[in-house]
């Protein structure tokens, strides 16, 4: 999906970045994933189904539809990355791209209180 394989500049909502970076450590393809992969792929699939919901609306329901729709998803994948920081040995790639996460999570979740934003620079 989007956001998977996008470059690295300066997005918007600074998604992009954080995104590759999860995706890379929890999806790399010649790794097993294991079910704590599986939640973070999902949670992300997720946020990326909504924007392709509301690409086309006006920026007042694109705004209702992200807080009503996004915005209880990336609650859940904050938390979620709250705990799996507790659990993820410090130091490693996953826990590099989770703290990574947690320390812009304002910036990355910008998008979802400004209807002009996109999720992120390749959308």
């Amino acid at each position: 999906w989007k956001g998977y394989h996008c470059n690295h500049s300066a997005a918007s909502a600074n998604y992009c970045h954080t995104t590759g970076s999860l995706l890379n450590n929890f999806h790399h393809p010649y790794q097993n994933r294991s079910t704590c992969d599986d939640r973070a792929l999902t949670l992300y699939a997720r946020l990326y189904a909504v924007e392709r919901e509301v690409s086309l609306l006006a920026p007042a329901q694109r705004l209702a539809m992200r807080q009503a729709q996004a915005k209880p998803v990336a609650d859940a994948l904050h938390q979620w990355l709250l705990v799996q920081r507790q659990q993820v040995p410090g130091g490693g790639a996953t826990f590099r791209a989770i703290d990574y996460s947690l320390n812009r999570w304002s910036a990355l979740t910008h998008y979802l209180n400004d209807p002009q934003v996109p999720i992120d620079n390749n959308w």
